[in-house]
């Protein structure tokens, strides 16, 4: 009997079933072309699960018979493909000023990326927005619709308009989860050096954070242990202490780079100011990292990841802001983790969001296989 789900991307408390059809999914999308006998010895799956997983697959037309391997003797292989290019899949980071997305195939080839502004606040205005991105990937790739076969998006406020606009507007089921999920999920399926491991997210200066554990994710509300991985308050963020040092009357070239609006200043701004050996930007980062080291030295000794990738955002900061980092890990965390521990930055940076997104969705069509 299959798992009913929602809309809400499924992150964990996944069935034996559920995460042998992901173990299967990531394997012939890793590997282009394999056969069942092949699949079979390297997932552990006997041979006739095997072939009624490969049957599942194929009458849903998530892949397809593309011929035989050569032969060792005796009957040749069959190879099986995933039927990437009939399935495609759209990959929204959907935020309140801005609407990212990536047209993908089933093997999460990228084929097409935009943004476009939203231009009235408000759900309704997001929800726009996004209509607006897929019309355009649509348009501007020449993929049809109907080859659509899911959406996913990553929103800081999961919103059910947002899901049921889409939906009957485009056709394809959309599913929602957060960015740092998304995020997270873009790191794993796209970033070889953390793709077998047991992995903590770092998401933004506030220190959101994701553990992603096997074919799992898990967010502040999984558990007790995980309420940890909730963000800090805004006031310790980047952007928050940056105002708070601008408005002691310091020179600084942050205030040029926003043309004296100090509402307008964002992590970038901040980070660009860096670049240039601002005093004030180059302090700010120092602390928050800094800060940032003593949270995640806290979540290493908890979660005993093996890496800790930083990203939304954060990458930017560059080695100024990891050496912080590293430094405080190593002093607070626990030795034996902290030696086995590599933190690194994010390798998908800015596409994180919107490819996680996408990601999550193929995934969510296995699960349902």
């Amino acid at each position: 009997m299959k798992t009913e789900r929602g809309n809400i991307f499924t992150l964990n408390k996944l069935s034996e079933k559920e995460i042998k059809n992901l173990e299967i999914l990531e394997l012939i999308r890793k590997k282009g072309d394999i056969s069942r006998a092949d699949i079979s010895k390297i997932t552990g799956v006997n041979i006739v699960s095997t072939c009624s997983y490969i049957k599942n697959y194929i009458d849903s037309k998530l892949i397809f018979e593309k011929g035989f391997d050569v032969s060792t003797g005796g009957r040749k292989p069959e190879l099986v493909e995933l039927n990437a290019r009939e399935n495609l899949i759209i990959g929204l980071r959907a935020g309140p000023a801005l609407v990212k997305g990536v047209l993908v195939d089933l093997a999460l080839k990228p084929i097409k990326k935009t943004e476009v502004a939203v231009r009235m606040p408000g759900p309704k205005g997001v929800e726009d927005a996004c209509s607006a991105l897929i019309s355009e990937l649509l348009k501007t790739s020449g993929a049809a619709l109907d080859n659509v076969r899911t959406i996913g998006a990553g929103a800081a406020d999961p919103d059910p308009f947002l899901l049921k606009g889409l939906t009957e507007k485009f056709g394809p089921r959309v599913f929602i989860g957060s960015p740092a999920a998304c995020a997270a999920a873009g790191e794993k399926y796209l970033n070889p050096a953390v793709s077998e491991c047991n992995f903590l997210y770092i998401f933004s200066s506030l220190g959101t954070g994701t553990f992603a554990q096997k074919e799992e994710f898990f967010e502040d509300s999984y558990s007790e242990d995980a309420k940890y991985l909730r963000p800090w308050h805004e006031s310790l963020g980047i952007v928050a202490e940056t105002k708070r040092e601008v408005a002691k009357g310091v020179g600084t070239a942050i205030v040029d780079l926003v043309k004296a609006d100090l509402g307008s200043i964002t992590e970038e701004t901040v980070m660009e100011a860096a670049k240039q050996n601002d005093e004030i930007a180059l302090g700010v980062l120092h602390s928050v990292a800094a800060n940032l080291g003593v949270r995640i030295a806290y979540l290493v000794n908890l979660f005993a990841p093996q890496a800790v990738v930083i990203g939304g955002g954060l990458e930017k900061g560059g080695e100024l802001m990891l050496e912080n980092i590293r430094h405080t890990v190593k002093r607070l965390a626990s030795k034996k983790l902290a030696e086995r521990v590599n933190i690194m930055p994010s390798v998908v940076g800015e596409e994180a969001v919107s490819m996680g997104a996408a990601s999550l969705a193929v995934r969510e069509i296995f699960l349902r296989a």
